[in-house]
């Protein structure tokens, strides 16, 4: 039998609670006697030294006797309460993640087998001071840095460090809340960090801020004129510290110009044809902008031609390009830019020019450009122009047989809107189709006919050149058609009048109550249809083939076969 008495609080409510616990005695009856169970001793000698490198604070005291582990458990002016347990009856143990600036009251307990100790004498101690938030403030004109910031609890002075990433150093220390840095040099950034002292230790280094210095200006402006585009590509060397440039440009009228560029290089675009100009360059940081080159000219290009017209021939397949001249040209280019990527071009002192081996079935884009003795303007406008179609490719014809229609199919060509198709027969007969798509079909041809076909390729204004193929249509249905008796053999002899487009034939006969039917074929007008059943009488008809299609049936004939006779 066991019993325990515990007085104050249990171990958790010291852990979870911070609760003081007056007396614990555990005591159980072993066979008739009781056994006590002392609680530890309380731990003395406590004391923290605080690591000013890491801001944590190292707690120790002396052991106690009974003592399995130790808690430490600090609490500050804030409610931010942490604790730290050793995993054996060791005698210190270290607290960390400690709010700055702050003062914390420590407290250590024993723990026993089942008791734990009453808190230890309390200890007061104070955490690292806290690094200030700084702002800063540059000004453009003596390339200095005024620093503030708000006071820190505990704090009785400050320094700030300024480091740029090659190297450059400049401080400012102060017990107020402001100090300058002086002396940067230009085109740089500083990161600059506060540290706060408190006459024991120094803060952690707060958030770096980074500062940037008044940039320096640009040098060796070069100004370079893109003749194509009637723009100039403005150049300079890297101004240290400028984060981004404007290019000024005023022309001898006063028209103005400009670009901006992250980089050491940008483009001015639309300069207006046959002036110059003057260029300077100006570096801007994160707020100045007092930093201006040496200024250098321009001259543009000539001016760009108007008024551009083409128009196509549709017979010869030639382009004919007229325009305006243009102010201080001597001499002109006509480019024409193809869908595909062809490209031509034709050449001219006067105002017109003419392309004639463009390539059918694009579209094409023109364009002009005017040229002096040093510059080639910007192209103009272009104006847009379809040539010829081109002549369809892939042509394949074929006959459907049962309803002799011939279908004729091809290869889509580009920029076409329809399709033309002309059977043309040597009896003199035409018949026509036409289809935007890539096949179209020729109804109601003669039979036994070899006909020329020719397709067209169509736009909105001009044709193509014909492609030609060849259809046979369907063979002629036989005439004439005649059958007898050949007794000897009960075969049926079977003529016919040859058919236009036939390459053979097929003879049918059938009983006329269809029970028995027999074939013969030939390439000539005459066949046996042999194996005739006796006494029947046959209807007879015959059908002409070429490679492609079998014609409808003649019209049929009759024979009867004789009766079968028995001797007696």
């Amino acid at each position: 039998m066991q019993n325990v008495h515990c007085w104050g609080y249990s171990r958790n409510m010291v852990r979870n609670h911070c609760s003081i616990q007056l007396n614990c005695i555990a005591h159980r009856q072993i066979e008739g006697s009781l056994h006590f169970s002392v609680l530890p001793c309380v731990p003395t000698g406590v004391s923290v030294v605080l690591d000013c490198a890491t801001a944590e604070a190292h707690v120790s005291w002396n052991a106690s006797m009974g003592a399995l582990s130790y808690v430490a458990y600090a609490w500050s002016r804030t409610f931010n309460f942490m604790s730290c347990e050793t995993s054996g009856p060791v005698t210190h143990c270290t607290l960390n993640a400690l709010i700055c600036g702050d003062n914390y009251t420590i407290q250590v307990i024993a723990v026993g087998d089942e008791c734990s100790s009453l808190p230890s004498q309390a200890e007061n101690f104070r955490t690292v001071p806290c690094a200030p938030e700084v702002t800063a403030t540059l000004d453009c004109y003596t390339d200095s840095v005024l620093l503030q910031w708000t006071p820190t609890d505990g704090s009785i002075s400050y320094t700030a460090n300024a480091r740029t990433p090659q190297g450059l150093v400049s401080t400012c220390s102060s017990n107020t809340t402001n100090c300058e840095l002086r002396g940067l040099a230009c085109g740089q950034t500083y990161n600059v960090t506060m540290i706060s002292y408190d006459g024991h230790c120094h803060s952690m280094p707060g958030t770096a801020l980074a500062v940037a210095s008044v940039p320096c200006p640009p040098e060796n402006v070069e100004s370079n004129l893109l003749c194509s585009s009637n723009s100039a590509h403005v150049l300079w060397n890297l101004g240290a510290g400028a984060e981004s440039y404007e290019v000024h440009a005023i022309s001898t009228d006063g028209q103005m110009t400009g670009c901006d560029s992250t980089n050491t290089s940008c483009v001015m675009p639309n300069l207006v044809c046959g002036s110059i100009y003057n260029i300077s360059v100006l570096a801007i940081g994160h707020q100045c902008n007092v930093s201006k080159s040496e200024i250098t000219t321009l001259h543009s290009v000539p001016c760009v031609p108007n008024h551009i017209q083409a128009n196509l021939s549709c017979g010869s397949g030639v382009v004919d390009v007229s325009w305006q001249p243009s102010q201080g040209a001597f001499s002109y280019t006509a480019v024409a830019q193809g869908s595909g990527g062809f490209a031509s071009s034709c050449n001219s002192s006067s105002t017109t020019c003419e392309f004639s081996n463009l390539l059918c079935g694009l579209t094409y884009s023109i364009s002009m450009t005017a040229s002096d003795h040093m510059c080639t303007s910007a192209p103009s406008h272009s104006v847009q122009l379809d040539t010829v179609p081109c002549e369809p490719h892939g042509i394949v014809s074929q006959m459907e047989c049962a309803s002799n229609t011939g279908v004729v199919s091809w290869e889509q060509g580009e920029r076409v809107a329809s399709y033309l198709v002309q059977a043309s027969g040597p009896d003199g007969y035409q018949v026509y189709c036409s289809s935007p798509t890539t096949s179209c079909r020729l109804a109601s041809l003669h039979c036994g006919q070899a006909y020329n076909l020719t397709l067209t390729a169509q736009d909105s204004h001009c044709n193509s050149q014909n492609a030609v193929s060849q259809l046979q249509s369907v063979p002629c249905a036989p005439t004439s058609v005649q059958a007898s008796l050949v007794c000897l053999s009960n075969s049926a002899a079977v003529t016919w009048q040859s058919a236009s487009g036939a390459l053979s034939y097929q003879a049918e006969g059938i009983t006329v109550d269809g029970t028995h039917m027999v074939y013969c074929n030939s390439s000539v007008t005459h066949c046996n249809l042999e194996y005739l059943l006796c006494g029947e009488t046959y209807n007879v008809s015959v059908l002409s083939m070429d490679h492609t299609c079998s014609s409808e049936e003649s019209l049929f004939t009759q024979v009867h076969t004789g009766e079968w006779h028995t001797r007696t």
